[in-house]
């Protein structure tokens, strides 16, 4: 009975992964859609098991697959067809898919356990080990793109919700609020204790005794605001505008936050700013130019569109070494071009839209079509080439780079 339920189930997934298809080419899709790197690795490793359900999904600005397996096998793919996770629920995750430091390190420090999961996201290593030993959630180590181990979460330090500190419960309901905390542990080094909460979202938190905040990583997400001191706040829309704080961690020394570009920036207890991680830190400034000391290409493209008291200001950007430049019109609009001079964001002011001008023909005509009422507000060509494209009624479309629609999501 089991296993007819289990093929209807199946038939039931593959059916609705056909009819469920359309014209954006995201949600369900057919198995021979996904990327050729991804079904050559099924294949490879796990040839035994069919394919029951593939989605193509949008994730911060990239395509992803996931990918269900006919055993339960959760498997997630980049745009390319590079897993980024593997997920074999209480099975051992095939040993070739696994780094062999990592696989080496799992086999002297945890000889009776075994893999269930791995994921490599954010230059990092995350695998769980099934955890038959204790009963309890599955045990948790990191690793970093070298594969040397970076922490864990222990079962033998874990506790409940309810034995943290208030004040850690207390700003985890404030900041994120209707976000579960899925694990948490206690720590004692040096007779100083600490606690480590990871939320459903994968937000790591850590904080002291009293329940303060040390460190809170949200990895690319944005931290919440209110976390972040306003001048550090301020510092970072003025000399990142677009920057994105995803870390912060202090100490007695002050703060440190990370971009999510990877910058890493660091502030004394006054939260002055005194520097950072990055290469060549001197090197790090803005400086006004004229319009002739931009690049040829971004010349080009602004002439014929803007004169030049449309103009208000231009700012060449030199971060980590990089050069960038921005130019900010009299009407709010600012666009932002790469080193080589090609445009890669144009933002429009508050409830005003991007000039049509400036919006590559076949996505205006694209948005005009069907989205008449809708202002564009934002424009940003991707590492990827592709487009993403903000409506002010918060609709977020895509479109590859020959300019053709690939899909849209709700923001």
């Amino acid at each position: 009975m089991r296993k007819f339920l289990w093929g209807m189930l199946i038939a039931l997934m593959m059916a609705g992964m056909q009819s469920c298809e359309n014209n954006t080419n995201f949600g369900n899709i057919s198995p021979n859609k996904l990327p050729n790197a991804a079904k050559s690795f099924i294949e490879q490793y796990f040839a035994d098991q069919t394919i029951v359900a593939a989605e193509k999904e949008m994730d911060d600005g990239q395509i992803v697959y996931e990918v269900t397996l006919s055993d339960g096998t959760e498997l997630d793919f980049d745009e390319n067809g590079e897993w980024t996770d593997v997920d074999c629920q209480n099975r051992q995750v095939p040993d070739g898919i696994v780094p062999e430091k990592i696989r080496s390190y799992v086999a002297t420090n945890y000889p009776d356990n075994f893999i269930v999961e791995i994921e490599h996201k954010y230059n990092r290593y995350r695998i769980e080990l099934n955890n038959d030993k204790y009963g309890a959630s599955p045990i948790e180590l990191r690793f970093d793109n070298q594969f040397n181990y970076t922490g864990d979460t222990n079962p033998a330090k874990a506790i409940t919700v309810e034995q943290l500190p208030d004040t850690s419960s207390t700003f985890v309901e404030q900041f994120f609020s209707g976000i579960e905390v899925v694990y948490a542990e206690k720590d004692e080094d040096d007779g100083i204790i600490t606690y480590e909460l990871t939320l459903a979202d994968g937000t790591e938190i850590e904080v002291d005794a009293n329940g303060n905040w040390i460190e809170i990583e949200c990895f690319r997400r944005a931290l919440p605001d209110g976390i972040v001191p306003q001048p550090i706040v301020d510092y970072v829309a003025q000399n990142y505008p677009n920057g994105v704080i995803v870390t912060i961690e202090r100490d007695d020394n002050g703060y440190e936050i990370e971009l999510r570009d990877g910058t890493e920036l660091k502030f004394d207890n006054d939260l002055n700013f005194v520097g950072g991680d990055n290469d060549d830190w001197d090197d790090d400034r803005e400086v006004v130019i004229s319009f002739e000391n931009l690049p040829a290409n971004a010349q080009a493209f602004l002439n014929g569109k803007v004169a030049e008291n449309d103009i208000l200001r231009i700012i060449e950007k030199t971060d980590d070494g990089k050069k960038s430049y921005e130019v900010k019109l009299v009407d709010g609009t600012e666009l932002e071009f790469n080193s080589n001079g090609e445009w890669i964001e144009i933002d429009a002011e508050d409830n005003k839209s991007v000039a049509d001008i400036f919006v590559p023909e076949a996505i205006l005509s694209y948005v005009t079509s069907n989205y008449p009422t809708a202002l564009i507000e934002n424009i940003e060509r991707m590492v990827n080439g592709y487009f993403e494209v903000e409506l002010n009624n918060d609709v977020e479309l895509y479109f590859d780079a020959e300019y053709n629609f690939v899909g849209s999501e709700k923001g």
